[in-house]
């Protein structure tokens, strides 16, 4: 509870003196207009910006579909070329949420009007701090509500996402590879794959939480939190999961994972099968993003296999809670996610 506390005050006064100058918001009733059409004047950024109108009414439209927590403002507006096409983004720090207050970075596409977020709200606060001579952000990643953690890096457009580079050296592994096997390091147990049985030989439970969670493309939001539900609904078609199971986690009795799953949680929270239409269901409450996170510390190459060594946190506000280091050990593969996995060691 103490350091609840403490995190709650470090993060109010981040908010009330770590921006300089801060946008004015403009109520609106039920909802808060964050950013005006194309009215930047109060907001700290570089001299040079020069947005037309119906870039900056674009970037305001995507900022107030994305980020409607209370007490959302942006703090700075740069302009680079995050996505490598020789055109430069909208590169903006926004403050989001009222008490639980966190940064995150938008980067915002003008020739494809397409935005993206940096935002792993509270367990990373992100900011930008400068530009280099070379014209690329230099961003501050800090532990939710720990201005002292703060490690300095910059942002990488890789496969229609932005990522946090802090300069490890990932022997050529992508973001989007550690990315799609950090849930393996906090939720499968130990052992070897390709025996036939890492699935399905085991309780249900202790792997339900990483599904939908490996493979973003094929997720498809049901239904968000809103007046009629309280909570956010996921699927997942058979086919895909199938897919990742076998392709990515050598699985062998797939059908016996999906009869457990059918039997254990049909009509329940978390993960459920629907036979009559195909779809693996996953519900999250609000809190689910604080359960765990992991931080790849290293990556060594042997050969065509890879091992990421993962420190496994739990939960949001207790950022220094390290319960685990995990090495996962991947191999090259002929699939379509280019990885398979070979091992988890803990």
């Amino acid at each position: 509870m103490k350091k609840f506390i403490l995190a709650l005050l470090l993060c109010t006064t981040l908010f009330m003196s770590g921006c300089g100058n801060i946008s004015d918001t403009v109520d609106t009733g039920d909802q808060t207009d964050i950013v005006s059409d194309h009215n930047f004047d109060h907001v700290e950024n570089d001299d040079n910006i020069a947005i037309s109108e119906e870039a900056s009414a674009d970037f305001a439209a995507y900022v107030n579909e994305h980020l409607t927590l209370m007490g959302t403002m942006m703090c700075n507006m740069y302009m680079f070329d995050v996505t490598g096409d020789g055109f430069e983004d909208i590169c903006s720090t926004f403050f989001t949420g009222s008490g639980m207050i966190s940064t995150l970075i938008i980067v915002y596409d003008i020739q494809e009007k397409q935005g993206y977020m940096l935002n792993d709200r509270c367990v990373y606060d992100y900011m930008i701090k400068e530009a280099l001579p070379d014209g690329q952000p230099v961003v501050s990643r800090t532990n939710w509500g720990d201005r002292d953690s703060e490690v300095l890096g910059s942002i990488v457009f890789e496969e229609d996402e932005i990522f946090f580079d802090d300069g490890l050296d990932k022997k050529g592994l992508s973001f989007k590879a550690l990315k799609l096997f950090e849930d393996a390091a906090i939720y499968l147990p130990a052992g070897e794959t390709g025996y036939g049985d890492y699935f399905s030989s085991r309780n249900f439970s202790e792997i339900r939480e990483f599904l939908l969670c490996v493979d973003d493309n094929n997720v498809q939001l049901v239904h968000g939190r809103d007046d009629d539900h309280d909570t956010i609904l996921y699927r997942i078609s058979y086919e895909a999961l199938y897919d990742i199971l076998v392709k990515i986690y050598k699985e062998q009795n797939i059908e016996k994972v999906i009869e457990k799953m059918d039997e254990s949680y049909q009509e329940e929270m978390a993960v459920y099968y629907d036979p009559q239409y195909g779809y693996i269901y996953r519900e999250t409450d609000s809190l689910k993003y604080f359960d765990f996170y992991t931080n790849v510390v290293n990556v060594d190459k042997n050969g065509s296999e890879y091992t990421i060594t993962y420190e496994v946190y739990s939960g949001a506000v207790n950022v220094d809670n390290l319960i685990s280091t995990v090495d996962v050990t991947i191999e090259e593969a002929d699939n379509r996610f280019g990885y398979c996995l070979v091992r988890i060691e803990k």
